[in-house]
């Protein structure tokens, strides 16, 4: 993968491979995390989480971009996604106060929810 992205480095944006369940992560002001919340159990998610803390500068932020689970009843594309991601990989869709539980277990502060026009939601913390 990184090398599939080696063209987006920067000066300003490094990439590093890694697990993060076993490697250190490197200290950073930003940490992105797109698509990968979801592919997880909660317990395996709040050590990824917790993970991206214990590397934290003080003054980090953490987006987690994902498919946040609708609080209304009837169908919605985020509840299909629930039962894929639970069939194919064990994890999980969430919802908002699911994500925040998480974030707050793992160490941060949830500071804002930035609704997008896609399928997507960016849920923004910093550490607590």
């Amino acid at each position: 993968m990184i090398e599939a992205a080696a063209a987006s480095a920067t000066g300003r944006l490094r990439l590093q491979a890694g697990d993060f369940f076993k490697n250190p992560l490197p200290a950073a002001d930003t940490y992105l995390i797109m698509d990968v919340i979801h592919d997880w159990d909660d317990e395996q998610a709040t050590a990824l989480l917790s993970a991206v803390r214990n590397a934290a500068l003080p003054h980090a932020r953490v987006l987690v971009i994902e498919t946040v689970i609708a609080d209304v009843p009837g169908p919605d594309w985020s509840k299909i996604m629930d039962v894929i991601m639970l069939w194919i990989v064990g994890g999980r869709q969430r919802s908002h106060s699911e994500h925040e539980q998480l974030l707050t277990k793992a160490g941060f502060r949830l500071e804002r929810v930035i609704q997008t026009m896609s399928d997507v939601t960016i849920l923004e913390a910093v550490p607590a």
